[in-house]
This record gives structure tokens, sequence and C-alpha cells, in this order.
């Protein structure tokens, strides 16, 4: 694992984004952290990148916060055994192809029943906003359609029958498997007790927020020991190298 004086992320920017998605549903914590990832570009921008693309910026984030493996925790299917393994972060990174121009423009066409349907793949916006829309509502199937009719750009008609729903849906799926196929990323496991395989989703937002989360709680917990001894304030704290606070701790006994 990094130590967080390797990484160029500055300290005060990662608490600040801690902050921000303690409170945030899973989507806006993406983009929350892409953000990060991706410093130079502004969030509206960021905000319209396919799934895929985020997750593979928010591997990348990772890397450099974390390290360059994932230690991935499961429970055999078949006979209950518990495993953990590491993974590469390289391996997931190196499904992403390179990005033709429609991927980049994220627009695609669809010609079904004698109507042209011009739609784009799900965007980090998307699943942010996603987390607002039937909050209340534990109906996956509603929230399936709200996302489906968002990649809808352009159609011949007003109202949209079931049917296009349908292909347009099947579409979205078939074009993300090509173009955007970290949307969906699945672990290849293997029962060391058993032999079983099966394959396991991987969810990048939320494995990059729990380790975020333990670092920032951690963090805070260092800030509170030596504010209480120096009286230094947190932006004194944060100014400071990872060294020189480890240091300092060693220095009153903690």
């Amino acid at each position: 694992m990094a130590t967080h004086d390797e990484i160029t992320v500055p300290t005060a920017a990662l608490l600040q984004a801690w902050e921000h998605g303690c409170d945030a549903s899973p989507g806006a914590r993406g983009l929350i952290l892409l953000a990060i990832a991706q410093p130079g570009l502004a969030v509206a921008a960021l905000a319209q990148w396919p799934v895929g693309r985020r997750d593979a910026a928010l591997l990348g984030l990772f890397e450099r916060l974390f390290g360059t493996e994932l230690a991935a925790q499961a429970e055999c299917p078949h006979c209950g055994t518990a495993l953990e393994t590491n993974f590469p972060v390289s391996t997931i990174r190196a499904d992403m192809p390179d990005p033709g121009a429609a991927a980049i423009a994220n627009r695609f066409v669809l010609e079904h029943g004698g109507r042209r349907i011009v739609y784009r793949l799900p965007t980090a916006a998307d699943l942010a906003a996603l987390g607002d829309v039937g909050a209340a509502d534990a109906d996956t199937a509603a929230r399936s359609d709200w996302l489906i009719r968002q990649c809808l750009v352009e159609t011949d008609d007003d109202e949209v029958p079931s049917d296009v729903l349908q292909a347009l849906s099947a579409a979205i799926a078939t074009t993300s498997a090509e173009v955007d196929p970290l949307a969906e990323i699945d672990l290849q496991l293997e029962c060391p007790a058993c032999a079983q395989a099966w394959r396991s989703p991987f969810d990048v937002v939320s494995f990059l927020w729990s380790e975020l989360d333990v670092w920032a709680r951690g963090m805070l917990h260092e800030i509170h020991v030596l504010a209480s001894h120096y009286g230094w304030s947190e932006a004194e704290i944060v100014a400071l190298g990872a060294q020189r606070r480890r240091r300092y701790r060693e220095l009153i006994g903690q």
C-alpha cells in the first residue's frame, strides 16, 4: 500500500472529498472521486463521462492512493469458504479499449421497427442523479427504466413504446460491453478448498470509497492527537508531510 507522502493528491483535498461524500449516494460519490482523480477537468465535463471511463480513472486514483493491487474478499457460493485474493489493478484497466470517435462523442444509432434512435451510454451524471430518483422506492425496474430513458437522445416519435425501450436497453448493454467494458466489472475467483470457480461483480466506487473512509478516519485521529498535544490547527497539521506527522506522534509516544 502506498504511504500518503508518496502520492500527489493533497491531504486537504482528500479530506474535503471524503466529507462531501459521507452522506452522498454511491453515484454522487463516484463523481466526487472522479473530480479528485482528474483535477484539471471541470466537474461538468467529467459528469458526461461514460461509467466505464469513470471507473478506469477511479482505478488509476486507487493506484495513486493505495497501491497497485486490489485485495478482494469473497465467500465461496458452493462450500462457504472465505476467500481473499489480490488482483493487479493494471489487469483490470487493460480491458478498457482505446475509444473510437463514437465512443468519445458518446453517440450511437439504433434502427428498430422503422425508427431511427440516437442514444448514448449511461454517464457519471446519470448515476449521480439516480441516487435521487425514487430514493424511497425499491422498484429496481422503475429506476432502470429511468436510466434507459436518460440515454435516449433522439427519436422519430414523441412517444416511446415499450418495445423500443427494450431494444434500447439491449443496445446499450451491447455497446457498453464493446466500447465501455469497465462499466460492469466481474472478477474471476476460484475457491482454494473446493476449486469452485465463479465471477463476482466488483464495484469500483464502493471499493475505493471504503479504502478512503478508512484512511480519512485514521487521518482525523492523527489530527486530533497532534492538535490536542501541540495546539495546532487542522490546516497546520494537514500541511505537514506524513513523515513529519509520524515523527511528531513518535515524540509524544503515540
